[in-house]
This record gives C-alpha cells, sequence and structure tokens, in this order.
C-alpha cells in the first residue's frame, strides 16, 4: 500500500485510530473502482453497503438532484453504510473519471471477524462521536 492511500484511509475519522498494519488489512479488503465522467456512483434513497475513498479525480454530492458539494482525492462517503446497510442519503455522481478505492459490506465485515482490534478501535470512534452529538444542545 503505498504512503498516499494510508494518509487518506488515516483522514477517514473511522479508521483514525488504527495502526498502519490494521489500514492495510482494510487495503487488502477493498479494490480499486474506476467510473467515466457522468457516471452515477450511488443513488440517494438505494440501500447501501459500500464505503468509498476517492483516490483521483471529482464527483458531485445530489440531494434532490441539487449539488450539495464537489468530493475530491481524500473525500469518502458510506462510512455508515459499510456499518449499517441502510439506505443512501443522497446521490454521487462522476464530474471527471473517478479512481475510488471500495470497501463493500461482507468484505469488511469478514474482516472484522478476522482482525477484533479494528472492530474495537471503530468502536471507540463511533462512540466518541456518539458522545460529541449527545453534548451538542439540541435547538428543541
Amino acid at each position: 500500500m503505498n504512503v498516499m492511500t494510508t494518509r487518506l484511509l488515516r483522514s477517514v475519522p473511522l479508521f483514525q485510530g488504527l495502526s498502519t498494519r490494521e489500514l492495510r488489512e482494510i487495503r487488502r479488503a477493498a479494490e480499486d473502482v474506476e467510473f467515466r465522467e457522468g457516471a452515477t456512483i450511488v443513488a440517494e434513497g438505494l440501500l447501501a453497503s459500500d464505503f468509498y475513498l476517492v483516490l483521483d479525480g471529482q464527483a458531485e454530492v445530489l440531494i434532490h438532484e441539487r449539488r450539495r458539494r464537489v468530493l475530491g482525492a481524500g473525500d469518502y462517503f458510506g462510512e455508515m453504510s459499510v456499518l449499517d446497510g441502510g439506505p443512501r442519503s443522497a446521490t454521487v455522481r462522476a464530474i471527471t473519471r473517478v479512481t475510488a478505492l471500495r470497501l463493500d459490506r461482507p468484505a469488511f465485515l469478514r474482516l472484522l471477524d478476522r482482525e477484533g482490534s479494528i472492530g474495537r478501535k471503530i468502536l471507540l470512534v463511533m462512540s466518541e462521536r456518539l458522545r460529541a452529538a449527545e453534548r451538542t444542545p439540541s435547538r428543541y
């Protein structure tokens, strides 16, 4: 695994607590995929099970067909879907040719079964995120 891919994986909050060895395991479980310009990578509302890390190119995030943001190298989406398989909250469409690292849910779950330390560290991150959300004052 090259240094750039390691750095990009480490930038994902879900994976921040992982060692280089554990990040390598995630990389081994994932695959590189390419999308042509204009291709829909994921569609809003559909059940999801893949995590994507953009390695190269640009993609747009659309909610109800309105552009919300543009993704580039190092951006990611689907980190919750790889855990829970829930529906997509947005459509992501390639603006340019996009190369991404895709980690599908079955491969990720097999990895968690094999490498318990990864699951424990991810649970810690998720717990920290939940606690932070609970500390945020409610608007109601």
